[in-house]
């Protein structure tokens, strides 16, 4: 492993509505092939003629070798000079391209892309994702002891963090395990190492990351919300929307709101004509109740959700793209027009619809009918970021 990591700070500029309201490819590349020793070793090969030219590099000494940082990418090598005899253990790509300058890895990614163009150049056995809240197997195949291959995608919810494949064949010392790590930032690639020297580990060691990571592919706990694609259109917002993270909101009451949210919370009340208006709220998280004149609930009024504590409808929280929000949601590009668009209308109690940014600032909202009551999602964004979300009854 590289003993010191490179900083790397993306401008996150605001993405315009030609952008945002454009396709939303979902894989639709044709799957790759997994990866093989004689493609990491000419990989490597190629690595060592471009710096051997570039000749502009820092060496530091690290844990067993020497990190020798150049231009647009840094190699952990076993010297602090290269030649013939330098082996490269690891590249770390961690410079967006600039310049017309475009430096790949063995697959072709650079920094900036998007997991979609990560995952289609890549075999893929789990096209939804789905796992646990925290991993998702994407591929596991061959067998231990043999070649093996697999991808295990490492999430924080909807959130992705990472993407690592490992390749597994058997050595004279049992297994080697090559290695190409993928890390994410607000859905974009920003840095990628790709380990070109293997790594010795035992065969059980082998047999366990493999039967772990195919064990992984039969989970169905957590999945993630893909993009819509022509494939697979996204539904308009509706009743199941109102189910979320062990909350229902048509059928929330003070009690379970506190129980599922857990911990303390400030309750406040507020007289509302002939009714009374119950607020719970606890960092980040406020849920009001319609109470009779008595003070008996009615029914959840509204949940406002500012921090990425708890997943709204379809796995949306605070921190979201804008175009994680539309991709998620059907979204007509016809319907842009001036400051407001419709990105879908059924009828006046389902629809999506869209204020414009203005100066970064943008709202989307989306409406539908459940319960015998309408339901209003609101999400407010800035510089393209989602700042909150707000579910809320309508009453007219």
């Amino acid at each position: 492993m590289f003993v010191k990591r490179a900083a790397l700070s993306l401008a996150i500029s605001v993405i315009t509505i030609s952008i945002i309201i454009g396709s939303f490819p979902f894989f639709s590349r044709a799957e790759g092939a997994p990866l093989t020793p004689e493609e990491l070793t000419a990989y490597a090969d190629s690595v060592r003629a471009m710096a051997e030219t570039d000749g502009f590099y820092n060496a530091e000494a690290a844990a067993g070798g020497y990190t020798l940082r150049f231009k647009d990418f840094e190699l952990y090598a076993s010297a602090p000079r290269l030649s013939a005899d330098t082996a490269i253990r690891a590249v770390r790509l961690d410079t967006l391209p600039e310049d017309g300058e475009d430096f790949r890895d063995p697959r072709g990614v650079c920094i900036g892309m998007t997991l979609e163009e990560v995952l289609s150049r890549y075999p893929l056995d789990n096209p939804a994702l789905a796992g646990t809240r925290e991993e998702a197997c994407l591929c596991a195949r061959g067998a231990v002891p043999g070649t093996a291959f697999t991808g295990v995608l490492y999430r924080d919810g909807q959130t992705i963090r990472s993407v690592l494949y490992t390749l597994y064949a058997v050595s004279p010392g049992g297994m080697a395990a090559w290695s190409v790590e993928y890390r994410f930032f607000s859905g974009a690639v920003t840095l990628i190492d790709v380990y070109t020297a293997p790594e010795e580990i035992s065969l059980r060691a082998a047999q366990e990351r493999f039967g772990t990571c195919r064990d992984l592919l039969l989970k169905n706990e957590y999945s993630a919300y893909l993009p819509a694609s022509q494939a697979r259109p996204a539904e308009p917002f509706g009743a199941e929307d109102l189910l979320f993270s062990g909350l229902d909101f048509l059928r929330l009451t003070p009690e379970t709101a506190g129980k599922i949210l857990g911990g303390r919370y400030e309750e406040t009340w507020v007289a509302d004509g002939g009714e009374w208006l119950q607020t719970l709220s606890w960092q980040g998280i406020s849920v009001t109740f319609v109470c009779d004149e008595n003070r008996q609930p009615l029914f959840a009024g509204s949940l406002f959700l500012e921090e990425d504590l708890l997943e709204g409808p379809r796995g949306l929280m605070p921190g979201c793209l804008l175009s994680d929000i539309l991709s998620r949601f059907p979204c007509d590009e016809a319907a842009f027009s001036g400051t407001a668009a419709d990105l879908y209308r059924l009828d006046d109690d389902q629809y999506g619809q869209l204020e414009q940014p203005v100066d970064g600032v943008a709202t989307v909202r989306y409406v539908c009918a459940a319960g015998g009551r309408r339901v209003l999602l609101r999400l407010y964004t800035e510089g393209g970021v989602l700042k909150n979300l707000t579910l809320q009854v309508i009453r007219s």
